[in-house]
Parts: structure tokens; C-alpha cells; sequence
């Protein structure tokens, strides 16, 4: 889909069959039921049977729009009928009815290879107008086929004979037909006026069909020419004529085009549900066509909003199933859309083999803006690449083209590559030009990406030029354009890749906004609208609606689930236990396929409501609301550096801290260290497990003095939320100190933002009570079944599902009963496909997608395995984990860990834990006292340090 050429979804074969007289085919189902029906007619067989063949013919042309399974059944039928009566034209014309059917369905080569022969035929019996039928009805398979000699000869000689047999109705055909190949060309224009033109040719005739045809390809020309109050006007008229008529093979049609419209608009959730709808319905008709346009259309859609994984995925299956079909404009857009993807991937030599593949594909379709498109591609992977000559080359030649052919979205993203190449290179003078023309072509059109991509260049322009006030102005424009876009989005996933892109956006105005001397409060807001923002809106959702949701989509939801549960099984069988990379082949697509499934589902049980307003709290109001000895301590990397606010009831202060790569270094080496721990603390001498301790030990000193000793003096309170950014995510910051961990003086624990902080601990208090504890050992962790043994024997009320009774439907069902809930099995992190984390329980997995169907009321999650912690983080700063699914779910907080665990010494720890939570102290208090006590056991950071709490700030136990 792409938003000013849409030319692969006119979908225009014959715009028109003609009116038909229905026949009842009820008796008719297979040959027999055709010679029965043939003796019955007539004694005359040969005669009989050129009648129902005729028939049947006619009836094929209905069934196109209506059911293409049962077209395809009428012209077998057909055939069979043209055999007993032995008339040659009348095969031919069987011979254009399958053709017609190939081309329905995306299958061109065939569809053209049946038109020459009927073609051929004909000539030789002198049938001089069937002919012309059958030569108007190939154009559109032969654009399809880039076979443009044979098609505009072809078309010549149709007009020729319609018009010496004054044929008006199949002159307005063969006018509709030649309008969907200007349509290919790219000139929408043209191809409008000749559709508006056919269609006052059939206003008169009672034709309906042909009507609602001629509007859903004249809908789509509208736009994308981006006139959308036409576009809308065309589509309401199209629809009720298939009403109507019960066209219902075109109403689907209908509808795909449609979603094109709702993406144009912005509503790309909406988009994206009706391509999923128009996807099932064309693979249960068979129609590979309009399915590869399904996957097309989607890529376009996850690269605009920054889904790289996705859109790669998608174009790929497209240009597979084009390439199939033989259909080559639609083929050279996949691998245009692959290039862009792998492009911002990083991917660039593989993104110019994709685009000089796809400018070939164009070159042959003859469409210049196909052409442009690649050229504008190919221009941001230069800049990328740091080319710059390269890259203003090719934009310059793109906006010609763009500009040529009236494409003002198009001009307009040429336009802001080009002024990011002058500013790069420092020409003022030019990327302020490029300004002007990115702001006059998008004044023609509706680009709200591009609108803040606008603001955001003028505020780069504005620094250059050491306009700050300016510069600012500038760049809080672009981020409020990125929130009321984010509102249009309506599901997590899709506002986390929209605001990953915008990231930039966000670091310039913190960045900016410190170095202006802004008030701590603006800060603050700035730092709060780059964080966790689709969390927020989760949070913000007050209620879950699954119970509101559709039944089909609950029943889609259960049934994927299950196949994938025995997917995953199959898989571990096969694996032994070992990774989770599927083997190529027949599982790996199953699992991928079932995965998508479930997602979709899931996200449409799970959306925003309408008070999710992605919006983020007062500073005023958090420091009001704060609890007594509380503290926030708010982080921020922008631009190179990390940026600090503490947040005290009195008050709050805004510093910058050290350099970002440095940290990021002694970030990368402690990891790495702690990873080396995980092994040596299971088999290496002595000596070499006090030298992995004091490299550990290092790191932590030279983080705190970059991290926390410069806000000291800003610390007064013993009880601290620490809101991390970025890298920061993963830092333990309860355990960094030189002599002794910031955890000894201080209650710390973490938050994905200030805001989500603040609606966690405003959730109503737990109405439940009780504690349920879930063990699922295995090979990998075989200390599970001693630690739950333990909290059940200190916990006689608690609740447990142990080994075989650990199974995730049990969970599920029961989880949503208990103020505190206790897993205890292994964990992987999924890199690939962060949803689809996971924990083992003993019947399949437990993924983030399941917890995120959950409607918790627990005041604690404590997930007791490896890497319980451990997230994908995005620009967006969306930590894509377990600790996010459960505070999503409604858990107050959740207890997790950073690195893999040992199991001995967790099961120590959380016995000791959980004796101090019942003991009346709260989830902070009983945390940092048992982390104490392992250390005395345990000295090594890696084993007492792995925990952190991360969620609301509650009451503590005041100090003597």
C-alpha cells in the first residue's frame, strides 16, 4: 500500500461483464447432472447443449463477483457442455471464461496464455466482436504481465470493431479496462477520467455490476490522488450497489481497497484489521491475487510506522506470491518496500540488490513513479551510508519525478531527505529551501508523519543557525504532532514502533530544553513523553475487554493458542530441550503462522479505550502524592549524555550527568562479567571466582560514581524509585557502591516511568488475599521443586500447583484469585519475538502474549527464573518483557530478575523474602533484608543482586 499510488488495488479486470440472466444451478453439480439436464432441454443434444453452454458461460461472469469457488465449478460444467454440442466459437468463449477466472484469482500467466488461444480461434472462425471481447477483456492481464506491444494493438483493434458495431456498453469496457492500465502506469489522473467516462456509459443501462465496479476502481483513484471525501462518496456508492446486486465477491474486494483509505487517514489499526479480514476471506476463495495484495499492503504499513521485522516479512511473502503469479509492478513493490525495510535495518548492501531489482520490475511496467520510488530508496541508503553526493542525486531525481507526476506525499519526502542531506553537510541556505517545498507539497495532502518530521528538521535548522528559542519552540511542535498521531494508532504494538522512529524528537527537546535552562518541570514533562508511553495507556485502561470482544476473535484467540502449545511441544521434542530456533521447514512456518495469529488476536481483545489519552502525570502531582520518605530519581539519555532529575515532595532538579558511550561500555563489561559468574560459580577454582568478583566489583564502583554520586546531595530520603532509560534498564543499581551497595542505605526500586509509577500506585487496593505459589522444575532449574517445597511448608495457607499440576490453563484460571503470586520455572527471553518470552510450565509455555490476556488484582508477581527481567528495550524505551505484561495485567508490582540465576542460592533467597513479607514489611522492606542476608551466605553480587521490584511505591516501615 503505499499512500499516493495504490495502482495494485484497482483490481480491474473486466470492470464489466454485462447484465446476466441468473441460472438456478441448484441440480447442476457435476457432468452428469449437465447431460441429464441437456436430454432434458432438448432431444437435439448438440443444440441443447450449445444453449446451457451458453448459459453457463454467462452465469460464470455473475459468480466472478459473487463466489469464485463455485465460478470455478461453472466452468468445468462449461467446458463439458461446449464438448457435447462441438461448437468451436463456444469453446472459445469457455476458453475466455476460464481466463477471466485466472485472472480473478492473480493467476496472469495462465489467464493471458487462454485469451491468445481464444483469440486465436476466434480470428479463424471470422467471430470479429467475440474476438474484440475477448481481446478488451486480456488488457489488464497483459499489464499485469508487462506485455504493453501486444496489449495496446489488441486494444486498437477492439475499439476498432465496437465502434463500427456502435456497441456502446462494450466500448464503455473496453474504456474501463484501458483505464485500469494508465492506473498501472501511475497516471491517476488519466485513468479517473476514463473510469468517470465508462461509468456515464453504464449509468443508463441497469448494469449494477459494472456500476460498483467502475466506482470502487474510480474510489481508488481518488485516493490516491488524495481526495478522500470523493474516495469515501465512491466507496458508500459501490457498497450499496453490492448490497444490492449481492456482489459479494466485490464487496470484499470493496472492503481491501477500502482499508487503504483508513491508512491514508491515519487509522492504521483500522487499516490493519481490514487487511487481516480481506486476507482470510481471499484465502478461503483461492484468490492468491488479492492475498499477495494483503501482505503488500501490510508491509507498507509496518514500515511506515517503523516495524522493520514485520514489513521485511511481509513484502518478502508478497513478492514470492507475485513472482508466482507472474505479476510484475505488484513484484517490483515488494522488493521496493524490502529495500526501504532493509535499508533502515542497517542492511544496505542487501537493500540495493533488493531495489535494483525492483527498479527493473518498474522499468518493464513502464511506471516512472515506481521507478522515482526506488530512486528515493536508494538515496536514503546513501545518506545513510554517509554518500551524501550520491543521496542528493538521487532525491533530486526522484522529487522530479514526483513532482512531474503530481505526487505531493511523495515530492514531500523527497524534499525532507534532501534537506537532512544540507544539513549535514551545512548548507543553511539549502535545508531551508528543501523546508519551503516539504511545506508546500504536504499543504496538498494529509501526512501527519511527515508533518512532524517538518517541525522536527526546522528545529535542527534553528540550532544550526544558534536559534535556540526557536529551535525549541520548533521541536515541541514535532512531538505534540507525534502524540496526536499516537492517539489515532489504537494498539501498543503499533504506538511503540511509531515512537521508536520519533525517538530523536524526544532526545533533542530534553537535550535542548536542559541546556535553555528550562524549569525542572518542562523537563520532566519532556523526559515522561519519550517513556513507556503505550504501558501508559495500558495502565490507563481501566478495565479489560475481553469480555466486550468479539466471540469469533475470543474463539480464534483459544484455538491458536492451542495449536501453538502443540507446536511448541513438537518443537522441544525435537530440540531435546535445547534452543528455541525452530528447524527449518513445515514447523517453523506453522510456529511463525500460529504466532501472527495469536498477536492479532490478542491485540484485538487488548486495545486502548477511549480515556487512553497516552498522556503523563503533573510533576506538581507526583511529588504531592509521593509517600512520606520517598524518592524518585528519573533518568534520561539524549544526545550523547544522561540527563537526571531527582524528585522529592519539596522539591526537583534537573542535571547532566556523564557520557553515554562510557557507560554503555562498563554496562556491556559487567553483563559480561556476571554472564562469566553464571558459569564460574558452578565448577572454577577459587582463585579464578575471586578475580571474576573483583571485575565485578570494579564495574559497580565506577557506575555509582558516575550514576549516583553526583546526586548525593540531592538524596535525602531512604526509601527510592529509580526510573531508568535505555541501557540504564538493566543496571542494578541497589547493588553499585564502592564499599557498600546503595541498596544498604537506601529501599530502591524501579519503574518503567514516572507515570506508570504513579497509576500503579494509585490502583485500588488487592480485595483478595491468599498466595499462590507455581513450580514447574526441569533438568534446567531442579532447585524449583526444594524452593517451593520451602514456601509451602513456611506458607501452610499458601496455594500450589507443583510439577505435573503447573500447567499453564491453571495458572491462567486461577492467577486472577490471589493478592500474591509466586512462579518458580525456567524463563527465556525471545529476542526474535519479545511477545512470545516465555516461562515453562509443566504442560507448554506461558508467553508475555498470554500474560497480557490476563485481569490481575495481585499486589505482587514474583517470577522466581533466569532472566525474569530481562526486556527488549526500544527507542520508544518500551522494555518489552515480563515485568511490563504483568504490570499491563494489573499487578501492582512484580519481582524479577536481571541476569540468569543460581538455584540454590534463589531458593535461599526467596525463603528468607517471603518470611519477611509476611512478616508485615513491605515487598521493598523484605527485599532489601533478605538480599542482606544471602550476602553474608553469598557474597557475590551475583547471587544476593539479581532481584530487583519494579512497580508501585508503597508505605514503608518508618526508621527510629
Amino acid at each position: 500500500m503505499t499512500a499516493d499510488v495504490p495502482g495494485h488495488r484497482s483490481g480491474s479486470a473486466q470492470a464489466a461483464s454485462g447484465p446476466t440472466t441468473q441460472l438456478d444451478l441448484d441440480s447442476l453439480r457435476s457432468t452428469a447432472d449437465v447431460e441429464r439436464a441437456i436430454s432434458e432441454l432438448s432431444a437435439d443434444d448438440s443444440g441443447a447443449a450449445a444453449e446451457m453452454a451458453g448459459r453457463l458461460i454467462t452465469e460464470v461472469a455473475r459468480l466472478l463477483r459473487v463466489d469464485l469457488a463455485r465460478a470455478s465449478q461453472v466452468v468445468d460444467l462449461a467446458d463439458h457442455a461446449c464438448a457435447i454440442a462441438d461448437d468451436q466459437a463456444l469453446v472459445a468463449r469457455a476458453w475466455r471464461a476460464r481466463a477471466n477466472l485466472h485472472h480473478f484469482k492473480g493467476e496472469q500467466k495462465e489467464a493471458a496464455e487462454l485469451y491468445r488461444r481464444a483469440v486465436e480461434q476466434l480470428d479463424e472462425l471470422d467471430e470479429s466482436v467475440e474476438a474484440a471481447v475477448t481481446r478488451s477483456s486480456a488488457l489488464v492481464a497483459l499489464a499485469y504481465l508487462d506485455e504493453y506491444e501486444l496489449l495496446e494493438r489488441w486494444a486498437r483493434q477492439a475499439e476498432r470493431v465496437f465502434r463500427e458495431a456502435a456497441d456502446t456498453p462494450r466500448l464503455g469496457r473496453l474504456m474501463a479496462n484501458l483505464a485500469g492500465i494508465e492506473f498501472r502506469r501511475d497516471d491517476l489522473s488519466s485513468a479517473a477520467r476514463l473510469y468517470e467516462r465508462a461509468l456515464s456509459v453504464f449509468e443508463g443501462l441497469g448494469d449494477l455490476e459494472s456500476r460498483a465496479a467502475l466506482l470502487r476502481n474510480l474510489a481508488v483513484c481518488w485516493t490516491g490522488l488524495l481526495e478522500f471525501d470523493e474516495a469515501s462518496r465512491c466507496y458508500e456508492a459501490a457498497g450499496e450497489l453490492c448490497r444490492q446486486a449481492d456482489l459479494r465477491q466485490l464487496q470484499a474486494e470493496l472492503d481491501y481497497n477500502h482499508a487503504f483509505l483508513f491508512y491514508l487517514r491515519g487509522d492504521y489499526h483500522g487499516a490493519l484489521e481490514r487487511l487481516s479480514e480481506a486476507a482470510r476471506r481471499a484465502q478461503r476463495a483461492g484468490d492468491r491475487y488479492h492475498l499477495a495484495l494483503c501482505d503488500l499492503d501490510r508491509a507498507e504499513i509496518e514500515l511506515e510506522l517503523n516495524r522493520l521485522g514485520e514489513a521485511i516479512q511481509a513484502a518478502e511473502l508478497a513478492h514470492r506470491r507475485f513472482e508466482e503469479s507472474g505479476v510484475g509492478y505488484e513484484s517490483a513493490r515488494a522488493l521496493s518496500l524490502l529495500g526501504a525495510a532493509q535499508a533502515r535495518r542497517g542492511q544496505i548492501k542487501e537493500s540495493l540488490v533488493s531495489l535494483a531489482k525492483a527498479r527493473a520490475g518498474y522499468e518493464s511496467a513502464r511506471s516512472e513513479v515506481g521507478v522515482g520510488r526506488v530512486d528515493l530508496a536508494m538515496a536514503s541508503c546513501f545518506m545513510v551510508d554517509g554518500d551524501l553526493d550520491r543521496a542528493r542525486d538521487l532525491g533530486a531525481r526522484a522529487l522530479d519525478c514526483f513532482e512531474t507526476a503530481s505526487r505531493a506525499g511523495l515530492s514531500a519526502a523527497a524534499s525532507l531527505l534532501l534537506c537532512r542531506c544540507c544539513l549535514q553537510t551545512g548548507d543553511e541556505e539549502g535545508a531551508r529551501l528543501r523546508l519551503e517545498h516539504a511545506r508546500g507539497f504536504l499543504s496538498r495532502t494529509d501526512r501527519p508523519i511527515l508533518v512532524s518530521e517538518v517541525s522536527y528538521l526546522e528545529g535542527l535548522l534553528a540550532e544550526m543557525c544558534g536559534l535556540d528559542e526557536d529551535a525549541l519552540e520548533a521541536f515541541e511542535k514535532a512531538a505534540g504532532e507525534v502524540d496526536r498521531l499516537c492517539l489515532l494508532l489504537g494498539r501498543e504494538d503499533l504506538a511503540i514502533a511509531f515512537l521508536d522512529a520519533q525517538s530523536e524528537i524526544a532526545e533533542a527537546l530534553v537535550a535542548r530544553g536542559v541546556a535553555a535552562g528550562w524549569s525542572t518541570d518542562k523537563i520532566f514533562t519532556a523526559a515522561e513523553r519519550a517513556k513507556s508511553r503505550s504501558l501508559t495507556a495500558l495502565l490507563l485502561t481501566t478495565e479489560s475487554q475481553e469480555s466486550a470482544a468479539d466471540p469469533t476473535v475470543l474463539d480464534r484467540l483459544k484455538r491458536t493458542r492451542d495449536e501453538l502449545a502443540w507446536c511448541y511441544r513438537e518443537l522441544d521434542r525435537l530440540n531435546a530441550g535445547g534452543a528455541f530456533e525452530p528447524p527449518d521447514g513445515q514447523l517453523a512456518a506453522r510456529i511463525r503462522g500460529s504466532e501472527r495469529n495469536l498477536l492479532e488476536s490478542v491485540r484485538l481483545v487488548r486495545r486502548f479505550d477511549g480515556r487512553s489519552d497516552l498522556g503523563t502525570v503533573e510533576l506538581d502531582r507526583l511529588r504531592a502524592d509521593l509517600p512520606r520518605g520517598s524518592q524518585v530519581v528519573e533518568f534520561f539519555v539524549a544526545r550523547g549524555h544522561v540527563y537526571a532529575l531527582t524528585i522529592h515532595a519539596d522539591e526537583a532538579t534537573a542535571r547532566r550527568l556523564g557520557d553515554v558511550a562510557e557507560l554503555q561500555k562498563l554496562h556491556r563489561l559487567l553483563h559480561y562479567e556476571l554472564a562469566k559468574q553464571a558459569r564460574a560459580h558452578r565448577g572454577d577454582s577459587e582463585r579464578r571466582r575471586r578475580l571474576a568478583d573483583r571485575a565485578v566489583a570494579s564495574y559497580l564502583e565506577r557506575l555509582y560514581e558516575t550514576l549516583v554520586l553526583p546526586l548525593e546531595s540531592s538524596i535525602r530520603e531512604r526509601r527510592l524509585v529509580v526510573v531508568p532509560h535505555g541501557t540504564l534498564h538493566s543496571v542494578p543499581f541497589h547493588a553499585l557502591g564502592a564499599d557498600a551497595p546503595w541498596g544498604d542505605s537506601h529501599l530502591i526500586s524501579y519503574s518503567p516511568s514516572a507515570t506508570s509509577l504513579w497509576l500503579c500506585s494509585r490502583a485500588r487496593p488487592c480485595e483478595t488475599s491468599g498466595f499462590l505459589v507455581v513450580g514447574a522444575p526441569d533438568e534446567r532449574a531442579m532447585h524449583i521443586e526444594s524452593e517451593v517445597s520451602t514456601l509451602r511448608d513456611a506458607h501452610s495457607s499458601a496455594d500450589v500447583l507443583l510439577g505435573a499440576s503447573a500447567t499453564s490453563s491453571a495458572f491462567l484460571a486461577k492467577a486472577p484469585e490471589y493478592r500474591y503470586l509466586h512462579v518458580a520455572a525456567h524463563g527465556t527471553f525471545r529476542r526474535d519475538s519479545p511477545m512470545f518470552s516465555f516461562l515453562q510450565l509443566s504442560d507448554s509455555r506461558l508467553s508475555l502474549a498470554d500474560v497480557y490476556q490476563l485481569r490481575l488484582q495481585a499486589e505482587l508477581v514474583t517470577l522466581s527464573s533466569c532472566e525474569s527481567g530481562v526486556g527488549l528495550v526500544s527507542g520508544a524505551d518500551e522494555l518489552i518483557g515480563f515485568s511490563r505484561g504483568f504490570l499491563a495485567a494489573g499487578a501492582r508490582s512484580v519481582l524479577v530478575s536481571l541476569w540468569p540465576v543460581d538455584d540454590e542460592s534463589t531458593a535461599q533467597f526467596m525463603s528468607s523474602f517471603y518470611g519477611h513479607l509476611f512478616d508485615e514489611l513491605s515487598p521493598a522492606e523484605a527485599l532489601a533484608k533478605a538480599s542482606r542476608e544471602l550476602r553474608e551466605v553469598w557474597p557475590s553480587p551475583y547471587h544476593w543482586a539479581p532481584f530487583a521490584l519494579v512497580g508501585a511505591l508503597e508505605d514503608v516501615t518508618p526508621v527510629a
